[in-house]
């Protein structure tokens, strides 16, 4: 489920890309063009809320796995049941507060002041978190879903 979070989010975003791709440049504020850019706008919150179903699927299952994975891991190692929960609640806090991080630094990817066209910013984000979204589709592969030595959990 969490490859398949990752995955859907990689293509939803790489949609959002393509959105963008189709709006003109309007420095005239030419009406036509104007309409133009706004007839894309269903398609792309199309794909937005998309990319959100995916974060939220995704977001449930690691906070599934994440305890599932401690209790096999405690069970391995031959430790009580409870060496697991406490450790899997420790790593869900770290989780936690490393994804409260993504608050702060999502806006300064849209925003980014150092680019001057706003809309190479947002292009440049939805490009940054595409290639993060494919690095945390490979690791979820790699660790958990690989078929030589990897335990499935």
């Amino acid at each position: 489920v969490t490859l398949a979070a990752f995955s859907g989010m990689v293509v939803f975003t790489v949609a959002v890309l393509w959105t963008l791709t189709q709006l003109q440049a309007n420095p005239t504020a030419d009406p036509a063009i104007a309409l133009d850019n706004k007839s894309w706008f269903p398609v792309f919150l199309g794909f937005f809320l998309c990319i959100f179903a995916c974060t939220g699927i995704g977001n449930g299952s690691t906070y599934k796995m994440i305890p599932t994975i401690f209790r096999h891991r405690a069970e391995d190692a031959g430790l009580p049941l409870a060496e697991g929960t406490k450790r899997a609640s420790a790593a869900i806090g770290v989780i936690g507060a490393v994804g409260a991080i993504g608050g702060f630094l999502i806006p300064i990817a849209f925003s980014s002041p150092w680019v001057d066209n706003p809309l190479s910013a947002t292009k440049g984000a939805f490009a940054i978190f595409t290639a993060y979204y494919v690095v945390c589709a490979v690791v979820t592969f790699g660790v958990y879903l690989r078929g030589s030595g990897a335990r499935k959990v």
